[in-house]
C-alpha cells in the first residue's frame, strides 16, 4: 500500500505535515506541520529570550527565527539586538526599555506575560506539571475575565472631555494582566503555573489543580486592590487529566466562566464576581473560607482522623439536598431523609467533641454544625459543601483510585 498523500500534523491533525521533529523524551521520529515545529521551537526560545525582533527580511545567518505572515521574527538573548533599515520594530521582552538609538516608533513598550514552568532549563511537560498537584495528578485550566467591562468604559467616556482617561484605564488593565501576574508567576508559590495567554483584561493560565485555584484566589485580592473594587473579576476553571486536549478543556473553562458572569450563586442577589469550579459557583468573598474547609477535610483524612470514604458520604448527601434545593416541587424522599442519614453518619463514625485529639475534636464540630444546618441550608459551609468535599476527594486520591 502506498503511503497516505496528505500525511496529517501528528500534532495538530489539522495541517498537512512536513518536518520532522522527534519526540524530545524518546526521540521517537514523527512528522509535524510547520505550525506546530514553529511554536514548539519558539516555546523553549522563549524561556531565556530577551529580545523579539520582527524584519521585512526572512532567515538569514541566525537560528532563532521563524516565519509569520512573509515576515521574520527572531529571537535574541543578550546585549542589544543588531539594528538596520530593514527592521520592523523590537521588543524588549523583560523590562520594556528599548535599545539606543532606536526611533520610539519603532519599538514595543510591553512585556510579554510568558511564564513558562522549567526545570534545568527545560519546559516542563503538562504531565510533570500535573504530578505536582495534590492528591490526583490532574492540571487545572483557569480562565479570567473582568466584568462589565463596556459599562466601566462607558462611564469613562461620559465623565472625561477627552481620550486620556480611557486611554490610562485601558493601560492599567493591561499592565496588570500582562505585567503585574507575569511578575507574580516568577514566585516560587506559583512558578509551576504556564500562561496560554494574559493580556488585556483576560487570560488563561495552565497548572497543577490546587496550586491554580489558590492562584485564582489570590489574582482576584491583586485586582481589587489594584481597581479598588469599582472594576470586579469573574473565574472558571476546569480540571483534566494532563494527557487529555487542553482545547476542549479550555472551551469548557469558558463556559464555566460564562456561568459565573451570568448565574448568581446561591443567595446573591446578581451574578459576575464569581468563581465557577468544582462543580458549584460562589462569590469570591467566600473563596478562601472555603478552599480552607477543603484543605482542613483533606488534612484530617491525611492524618487519620477521617476515613475517605465519610467523605463520599459527605457528597452524596450533599447532593441528594442539593437536589431538593433546586427542586422544591419534585421528590422530596431522598431530601428529607439526608438529614436524617448525616445525623446518623456523624453520631456512629465521628470522633466525640471531647476528644483530646485537637483535630478530632475540630472536626466534629464541624460536622455537627452541618448537621444543624442541613435543613435550613444557610450557612456557607453546608451550601458549598459539594465542592469542599470534590476538592479533598481530589487532594486525598491515592494513586491505585487514578484512573
Amino acid at each position: 500500500m502506498l503511503d497516505p498523500l496528505d500525511t496529517p500534523c501528528a500534532l495538530c491533525r489539522h495541517r498537512r505535515a512536513e518536518v520532522n521533529d522527534p519526540e524530545e523524551d524518546t526521540g521517537v521520529e514523527r512528522m509535524v506541520c510547520r505550525r506546530c515545529h514553529d511554536d514548539r521551537r519558539m516555546g523553549r526560545w522563549l524561556l531565556d529570550a530577551r529580545w523579539m525582533v520582527i524584519r521585512d527580511t526572512l532567515g538569514g545567518t541566525q537560528d532563532k527565527w521563524v516565519g509569520v505572515a512573509g515576515l521574520g521574527v527572531f529571537f535574541e538573548n543578550g546585549g542589544e539586538p543588531r539594528i538596520d533599515g530593514a527592521t520592523i520594530y523590537w521588543s524588549d521582552l523583560r523590562s520594556g526599555s528599548g535599545p539606543k538609538g532606536l526611533p520610539r516608533d519603532r519599538f514595543l513598550d510591553r512585556r510579554l506575560a510568558r511564564h513558562v514552568p522549567a526545570e534545568g532549563g527545560k519546559p516542563l511537560e503538562f504531565i510533570d506539571l500535573a504530578s505536582r498537584a495534590t492528591g490526583d495528578k490532574l492540571l487545572g485550566i483557569l480562565k479570567m475575565d473582568a466584568d462589565s467591562l463596556g459599562v466601566a468604559i462607558h462611564k469613562l467616556l461620559v465623565e472625561s472631555t477627552d481620550l486620556k482617561p480611557l486611554g490610562d484605564f485601558s493601560k492599567r488593565l493591561d499592565d496588570f494582566f500582562a505585567e503585574t501576574l507575569d511578575k507574580e508567576l516568577n514566585n516560587n508559590q506559583w512558578n509551576l503555573i504556564y500562561t496560554v495567554f494574559a493580556g488585556g483584561d483576560d487570560l488563561l493560565l495552565v497548572g497543577p489543580w490546587d496550586i491554580l485555584l489558590d492562584y485564582a484566589g489570590h489574582v482576584h485580592r491583586l485586582f481589587h486592590k489594584e481597581f479598588d473594587g469599582r472594576l470586579t473579576l469573574s473565574a472558571g476553571m476546569e480540571l483534566i487529566k494532563p494527557r487529555h486536549p487542553i482545547k476542549p478543556a479550555a472551551s469548557e473553562a469558558e463556559r464555566l466562566l460564562y456561568q459565573a458572569k451570568n448565574v448568581a450563586a446561591r443567595g446573591a442577589a446578581a451574578s459576575r464576581d464569581q468563581c465557577a469550579t468544582l462543580g458549584q459557583i460562589w462569590k469570591w468573598q467566600d473563596h478562601d473560607a472555603i478552599i480552607k474547609a477543603a484543605k482542613d477535610l483533606t488534612r484530617w483524612v491525611q492524618k487519620g482522623v477521617a476515613q475517605r470514604g465519610w467523605i463520599h458520604t459527605l457528597l452524596v448527601l450533599a447532593e441528594a439536598r442539593e437536589d431538593g434545593v433546586r427542586d422544591p416541587e419534585g421528590d422530596q424522599t431522598s431530601r428529607l431523609l439526608a438529614t436524617s442519614r448525616l445525623a446518623y453518619h456523624v453520631a456512629r463514625n465521628y470522633p466525640r467533641l471531647d476528644d483530646r485529639d485537637p483535630d478530632k475534636a475540630a472536626m466534629r464540630r464541624w460536622a455537627d454544625s452541618l448537621v444543624a444546618d442541613f435543613d435550613s441550608h444557610k450557612t456557607m459551609m453546608t451550601i458549598y459543601l459539594p465542592a469542599i468535599a470534590r476538592y479533598a476527594l481530589a487532594a486525598t486520591r491515592s494513586k491505585k483510585e487514578e484512573v
